[in-house]
């Protein structure tokens, strides 16, 4: 930029006028500040003039605030006075943002412009073009307009380095010009707000933060949108949305007056190639905002506006990507319950006219999910039973003839609201053998049923006492088939084999009502347990998005509990509230799902202890000291078994602990390290691996106490899952204090990409370093793990709470550590904080000494990384 303010300022003293056109953000106004500084430098004379587009509308707004020794209420002619004799005979007049000069202060340049013959130095944005404008750029001859063309990549890097405080490492500089289209401006934002939410910033290592999501720049790009109507912006959105458009494609949506006002507003450019070549929006970063932005309802008038022009629909807006939080979670609700509730009116008079299995099935499927009741379940099934019979005995047949399959699949629903819906277990058990006996055909879905009850509520069940037959033909029995698989990949999920329930799921069966989404959440819970976190994580979200767009809200419930273990463990907090906030909201919630929406409950206020929210004094987690946890919550695979164990009214599951205060487990009150250790043993002595895994880390988190490890070990060495068996050798280093077990298991949890893990393997490696007095080791060791885990998952920083915690630095320490830590030197803290400069020195050698590091640089590294406690 040097060379070219230097061959600007030459021109301009030869009295040429210069215009600078450039995009919002583009550096405009820092192009101005050069020359001007470069003028003044060499003793020329120099008026500036600001237009406000915020007043533009009033009468000289731009003069006189701009130039407040003009007076009060000048007139026009005193103005242009004014200004001449502040020009003199060789001045130069900067206007800067013309294009928001009100029309009179515009037409008070013009008319200087007659009287003088001073250069004017004009600062405009791409595209804009008032009539005032026009005709004051049309008296400024001779004149030269530079362009603001996008930073070369060398001098970007050079800025954001200087505001970073030091260098950027490649990769995040390569994110970074693409986003911004290499706008100064915008990268800046991009960079510094990616340095906030990652607080890694004023380091001597390479900067690696990730850049901001495109919502949290909204103020930033929407500045660039100033001079769009809402108009453009909607045709703007339909290109983003669009996604890769050719040129025939874009003018097909979009009119080619419009186009070509979009092109000259610098929204829009256009690539050469096949068809016509491609039409993107720049800067880029602004179609990932305008995507993100969109609402449901826009992208389905955007997707009907593509079958209305015969433009092929993208397939990302052929189905519904969209956020997790498309719609108000309130307005999703309230859709749902009054849908399934006129459904369930529905089905219960078409039942009423025919009281056949499989009305009363429909019957029973909606009403489970309405939030109103709309019949006597009990009666219905009694009724239908009795119904089924009489007409079987009408026709001279046994109930097993005809109606038996369906009369087995009703007693199943019927079954499991007794169970799950009015937890009646005896009641189910009696129900199920009853019609086990009357439909002898149905007997293997029955028996599956019966185990998948256990499994919810009891233990992982042994082998099936009824097995099917393996050369089942008809339609029910393949359905037979399908349910006894469903249960067993349930129980494989549960019993840490993830391996043997990914197996049987590649072989899809298929599948009842009752299992109708159980292949894709359970093989989602497989491969997040298997190591594939972020493979899982995707087919969950998908498939929540799809059942919001669906309004089902038996789907809703069981992908919400897949997405938010997924989200949890790969430390993507935000995510796990937004779920946590839809499936919280639901009135629609079937008995047979009650264990996801309670797992998901649990996984939310489990983040809640991670980040230490309602442990006031923090205590000394994971040294054997913890403090009181408010959240009520054993470990997150509360809910179901494919990833914790059923919940029984007690969030770590389990009956009380004898000789603990059982009001200490319930409610709001601490759930004591104790009691944390005995809700994994009950989950290791019913067969719950996974879940008993999850538990033991919690539990060795707040009471790193071997022995209670060694009862549950027996157990936790069966698993075959690799993350479950990752947690189990969590758990162990942890009890065992084990720093370089605990190191290897962080970067194990991170090859799967479980962040949460990653952080507090890395965090406990780190405080047990501490505990032995390697408070130099320590403060490495949780640097490291700051910067692999914190980049890919900024929701993890909070976590190294615990790390500051066990620093224990005095309040007055932390001041100092801060002002280190903002470059300040020992005399300017000492000023501020009013003390001498050797009680200064002082602190800061206690200072160095319980964080671990030896120098002034070291502290900074320190504080703007783990040092600095983040907010949950």
């Amino acid at each position: 930029m040097e060379e070219g303010v230097t061959a600007a300022v030459e021109r301009i003293l030869h009295g040429v006028s210069l215009e600078i056109v450039g995009r919002p953000g583009s550096g405009r106004t820092r192009f101005l500040d050069a020359i001007s500084a470069q003028l003044q430098a060499q003793g020329a004379a120099t008026a500036r003039v600001h237009g406000i587009g915020a007043m533009s509308g009033r009468a000289l707004t731009s003069v006189m605030a701009s130039l407040p020794d003009v007076g009060r209420h000048p007139t026009i002619g005193e103005c242009v006075v004014f200004l001449e004799r502040r020009l003199g005979s060789a001045g130069i007049l900067l206007v800067d943002d013309a294009d928001d000069l009100d029309d009179v202060s515009a037409g008070v340049l013009a008319a200087l412009r007659t009287r003088t013959s001073a250069p004017f130095v004009m600062v405009r944005r791409l595209g804009s073009h008032s009539v005032p404008l026009r005709q004051l750029l049309a008296s400024l001859q001779p004149s030269m307009r530079h362009e603001m063309r996008p930073m070369p990549f060398s001098s970007l890097r050079a800025v954001l380095e200087s505001d970073l405080g030091g260098p950027v490492d490649a990769q995040a500089m390569a994110r970074i010009a693409t986003l911004s289209g290499r706008l100064p401006g915008l990268a800046r934002a991009i960079a510094l707000s990616g340095a906030q939410g990652t607080g890694a910033a004023r380091t001597p290592d390479p900067w690696r933060g990730e850049p901001s999501w495109p919502s949290a720049l909204g103020q930033t790009l929407e500045a660039l949108l100033v001079d769009a109507s809402q108009e453009d912006i909607d045709a703007l959105t339909v290109l983003a949305v669009g996604g890769q458009l050719s040129v025939r494609e874009a003018q097909a949506l979009v009119p080619p007056e419009r186009i070509e006002r979009l092109g000259d507003l610098g929204l829009i450019d256009f690539v050469d190639g096949p068809q016509g070549g491609a039409v993107g929006l720049y800067p880029p970063v602004m179609c990932e905002y305008l995507r993100a932005e969109c609402s449901a309802t826009k992208r389905v008038a955007i997707r009907q506006m593509f079958a209305d022009k015969g433009v092929a629909v993208p397939a990302d807006l052929a189905e519904e990507r969209c956020p997790v939080a498309p719609v108000d979670s309130a307005i999703l609700s309230r859709s749902m319950a009054a849908y399934w509730s006129v459904t369930a009116r529905e089905r219960l008079t078409r039942w009423q006219e025919d009281p056949a299995p499989s009305t009363a099935i429909g019957l029973l499927t909606a009403a489970l999910v309405a939030d109103e009741s709309v019949a006597d379940l009990g009666a219905v099934y009694e009724s239908t039973v009795a119904a089924s019979a009489g007409a079987g005995a009408e026709r001279g047949a046994g109930p097993a003839d005809g109606d038996g399959a369906d009369l087995a699949e009703l007693a199943a629903w019927y079954a499991v609201y007794l169970a799950l819906g009015q937890t009646d277990r005896p009641g189910a058990d009696r129900v199920l053998a009853d019609a086990g006996d009357r439909y002898p055909q149905g007997r293997a879905s029955l028996t599956a049923i019966s185990r998948y009850l256990e499994l919810l509520l009891e233990r992982v069940p042994t082998a099936p006492e009824v097995a099917p037959a393996p050369e089942v033909q008809v339609a029910s029995e393949v359905q037979v088939a399908s349910e006894v698989q469903a249960v067993d990949v349930a129980i494989d999920v549960a019993r840490g084999d993830t391996a043997a329930a990914l197996a049987q799921l590649a072989h899809r069966p298929v599948r009842g009502e009752m299992f109708r989404h159980h292949d894709e959440v359970f093989r989602a819970l497989a491969l997040v347990l298997n190591g594939d976190t972020a493979q899982g994580l995707a087919l969950a979200r998908h498939g929540f998005v799809v059942a919001q767009r669906d309004w089902d809200p038996v789907a809703l419930q069981a992908y919400g509990y897949a997405l938010a273990l997924a989200a949890a463990i790969s430390g993507r907090f935000a995510e796990l509230d937004d779920v946590f906030s839809h499936v919280m909201t639901m009135t629609s919630v079937s008995p047979l799902q009650t264990q996801y929406r309670t797992g998901v409950m649990g996984l939310a206020a489990a983040r809640s202890g991670w980040l230490g929210v309602g442990r006031p004094g923090g205590g000394r987690p994971g040294t054997g000291r913890p403090g009181v946890d408010r959240s009520g919550v054993g470990h997150p695979g509360t809910g179901h078994p494919g990833a914790g164990h059923p919940g029984t009214g007690h969030p770590g599951g389990g009956d009380p602990e004898p000789g603990d205060d059982a009001a200490e487990r319930f409610g709001p009150l601490p759930f004591s390290a104790g009691a944390r250790w005995y809700a994994a043993e009950q989950a290791a002595r019913r067969g719950y691996v996974t879940a008993a895994a999850f538990g033991a880390v919690e539990a060795a988190e707040a009471d790193p106490d071997p022995a209670r490890y060694a009862r549950i070990e027996p157990v936790l060495t069966t698993a075959v899952s690799p993350f479950v068996r990752a947690l189990s050798d969590l758990a162990d280093a942890m009890t065992r204090r084990d720093p370089v077990g605990l190191a290897k298991l962080s970067d194990a949890f991170a090859d799967q990409g479980a962040w949460l893990y990653a952080a507090r393997a890395g965090i406990q490696s780190a405080l047990v370093l501490r505990e032995a007095g390697e408070h130099a080791a320590a403060a490495r060791r949780a640097r490291e793990c700051w910067e692999r885990v914190t980049p890919p998952a900024p929701g993890t920083a909070g976590l190294f709470a615990r790390v500051v915690e066990a620093v224990d630095l005095s309040p007055r320490e932390k001041q100092i550590a801060e002002l280190v830590g903002r470059g300040r030197a020992t005399n300017e803290i000492a000023h501020v904080l009013v003390l001498s400069a050797r009680t200064v020195e002082h602190h800061l050698l206690n200072i160095y000494r319980k964080v671990g590091v030896d120098s002034r640089e070291g502290l900074r590294a320190a504080f703007a990384t783990w040092l600095r406690r983040q907010e949950a």
